[in-house]
């Protein structure tokens, strides 16, 4: 059976030592996968030793989830609550330049994602129905599917997962559509998530 029009299918993350990077694919298309993995792109050593996928060029090339975020969190710098905030998906176009390594309060509304939105309401869609499980020592954070209401836009390429109740609005994640611009024509725009879930991380 078909999908509906303008729907985005999102594979399962990719198997791997570590699996922190989102797998999306394009609707039709080949799986996007993007391990964490020395050799499959560019690389930064962060000064505490992470490596981290570095993304040139004004274009969305690549998914990926933002360093500075995931260290504040660890560090206990940022109150980050993935089942309790407000956490909210935003479509962005190919015109923002994503850069995973910045160490400057990666945020929604400034910086990288000053402009470049696209889709209605602007802010985005809460995303709803969220769980952190653990199976087969893999955590995984899962939620809903995320439908924008019925309207007419172009040229999403990825949507940033970031959290609406921080301020700054940290970003969290990128996932990224495979290359192609989306859009709907009078049409509610959809993302399936992955059975596998949104964000997962190998326990050991």
């Amino acid at each position: 059976m078909s999908e509906p029009k303008g729907t985005i299918i999102l594979p399962p993350p990719p198997k791997g030592f570590i699996r922190l990077e989102p797998d999306w694919t394009q609707l039709g298309g080949p799986p996007a996968r993007h391990h964490l993995m020395v050799g499959h792109r560019p690389f930064v050593m962060t000064p505490d030793g992470r490596m981290l996928p570095v993304i040139r060029g004004g274009a969305v090339t690549a998914g990926g989830n933002y360093y500075q975020t995931f260290r504040d969190k660890y560090q206990n710098d940022i109150a980050l609550d993935w089942l309790a905030d407000d956490l909210k998906q935003a479509l962005y176009d190919n015109t923002i330049t994503p850069d995973f390594s910045v160490t400057t309060s990666p945020q929604y509304g400034a910086g990288q994602f000053a402009s470049g939105e696209v889709g209605s309401p602007a802010g985005g869609i809460s995303v709803s129905g969220r769980t952190i499980t653990n199976a087969s020592s893999v955590l995984t954070f899962d939620a809903t599917d995320t439908p924008w209401g019925s309207q007419t836009f172009s040229g999403a390429v990825c949507a940033l997962l970031y959290d609406n109740t921080l301020s700054p609005k940290a970003a969290i994640l990128i996932n990224w559509f495979g290359g192609t611009a989306y859009g709907p024509t009078n049409g509610v725009f959809t993302i399936l998530h992955p059975a596998a879930g949104i964000h997962t991380a190998d326990l050991y």
